[in-house]
């Protein structure tokens, strides 16, 4: 049972990552597109 909660502690801690590291690649994106329209 402890080794199931921890499984399923670590699969989401997971996927709250993976969620942040999408959310700051599109926030990358669009700071790098206003970058180039300023020059």
């Amino acid at each position: 049972m402890s080794i199931f909660k921890r499984i399923k502690q670590y699969f989401s801690d997971l996927y709250f990552y993976y969620s942040v590291f999408e959310t700051n690649k599109k926030k990358i994106r669009e700071w790098e597109k206003k970058q180039r329209e300023q020059k």
